[in-house]
């Protein structure tokens, strides 16, 4: 492609963006309003234009490749900019449009504190032609996006504090340790639970959050396996191997079914901080002022 970009160029990505969110021609038929062959040949054509293959599509299913991944994540940082250029245009005219693009943690919407929603059903009210995006990963994720303008703000839990964000305590959430039906901790009482089995027990890490003292483990863990994503978690854990930390409200719909339990909970609990994340500017977009001020007050 031409370092010279062409309205064409735009409109292939928006149909390479939708099918990387879909996973799928077939699947972004419905959100592009297109037929299947349309996609296929505005993929070849987009294809052809950049000189590199992006996906991979037949009998064993869709993927994206390394290179198709790079340009979607520098499709996303483009479409971000030009988003942020038509709200930063209606602000002089003194509206506020465009897309409050939100970042969250995955399953923070289980948490009874969790203020989003109402944020945003009070922000449409005020301002009806504003877009609303919402991207789920995890926090290191958030900030990446944060940082490049893919995401305007961010709700979740950080444990560094990077100098070009602003971090905003929205809320605590607790988080305790807990078993599978299956794991042989389950059907024991926590006095009959020794610190021995405990260390000797397969732990589940949560990545980036190990050294992160708010939920440091009173004793040193086994840890043999790890995951970035509370649902990554819960999987192990219900399969009886495994024991992690998991946020209460999120584990509640498990123990409630008799499918996991919190081990020694008294000893166990811990405490972290969910806060709004966004980055440091001199200029505020209005939506994310907007936003901040709703959420702030609830």
């Amino acid at each position: 492609m031409s370092v010279r970009i062409q309205d064409i160029d735009l409109k292939l990505l928006r149909v390479f963006q939708a099918v990387a969110r879909h996973q799928g021609f077939s699947a972004a038929q419905d959100a592009l309003n297109s037929t299947q062959s349309a996609i296929s040949m505005n993929m070849s054509q987009l294809e052809t234009r950049l000189g590199v293959r992006l996906c991979e599509r037949g009998v064993k299913g869709f993927r994206l490749t390394e290179q198709g991944k790079e340009v979607l994540e520098s499709a996303e940082k483009l479409f971000a900019a030009l988003d942020d250029f038509r709200s930063d245009t209606e602000r002089v005219k003194g509206n506020i449009t465009g897309t409050l693009r939100l970042g969250i943690v995955d399953n923070i919407s289980f948490s009874p504190e969790f203020q989003a929603p109402q944020a945003i059903n009070k922000l449409k009210k005020d301002y009806p032609e504003l877009g609303v995006d919402v991207f789920v990963g995890a926090p290191q994720e958030l900030e990446e996006r944060l940082l490049d303008g893919r995401v305007r703000a961010a709700i979740g839990l950080f444990h560094r504090k990077l100098p070009k964000i602003n971090y905003s305590r929205l809320f605590y959430e607790e988080h305790e340790l807990y078993c599978g039906a299956s794991h042989p901790f389950f059907d024991l009482s926590d006095r009959a639970i020794s610190d021995e089995q405990l260390m000797d027990a397969s732990y589940v890490g949560r990545d980036y959050l190990e050294t992160y003292q708010p939920l440091k483990p009173p004793m040193q863990l086994k840890q043999s396996a790890s995951s970035r994503y509370i649902e990554g978690l819960a999987a192990l854990i219900l399969s009886g191997t495994y024991i992690a930390y998991l946020p209460t409200h999120y584990a509640r719909i498990w123990s409630s079914q008799g499918k996991m339990r919190s081990i020694r909970p008294t000893e166990f609990r811990k405490k972290a901080a969910i806060n709004l994340a966004y980055r440091r500017s001199r200029s505020m977009a209005p939506e994310l002022s907007a936003f901040i001020k709703i959420i702030s007050a609830l």
